[in-house]
């Protein structure tokens, strides 16, 4: 899969902008919010990468709150989400993982997030969807 400066997010529709460079250390991130996502990748400092994912974010959420789920220094990164039925309706869980391939870091989350099927939690009410790639970047110079 080849990456380009500007990644369509099927599952949100977003864009994700980074700067276009691919020698030396290159940052990345990836920022979710409200059912919205934001990214930004091959930024010379974690800082920037941070900043402008946390923008495009915000940029596509009403209520503007956004935090940072992933951030990726060399390599791949992506965010997983699993909605989870609360008392209070249903709510997403996000797990992210780090990797030298999009496959590797797809596998590093889904790790951490454990048993990947639709399951009952006394506390919660149950998962209601398996997990879902929300957003997968890379820097240029990953893998």
């Amino acid at each position: 899969m080849k990456y380009t400066a500007v990644t369509l997010i099927s599952a949100s529709g977003m864009l994700g902008i980074g700067t276009a460079h691919a020698a030396g250390d290159l940052y990345g991130a990836i920022a979710v919010g409200g059912f919205r996502v934001g990214e930004a990748f091959d930024y010379p400092t974690q800082y920037a990468a941070d900043q402008a994912a946390l923008e495009t974010c915000r940029n596509q959420n009403a209520t503007g709150t956004c935090s940072i789920a992933t951030r990726i220094h060399n390599e791949c990164g992506v965010v997983v989400e699993r909605d989870a039925k609360t008392l209070f309706g249903s709510s997403p869980w996000y797990m992210s993982g780090n990797g030298p391939t999009p496959a590797a870091a797809e596998a590093d989350a889904r790790k951490k997030f454990g048993v990947d099927t639709t399951q009952p939690m006394p506390m919660l009410g149950g998962v209601l969807e398996p997990g879902v790639v929300l957003d997968t970047i890379c820097t240029s110079n990953a893998g």
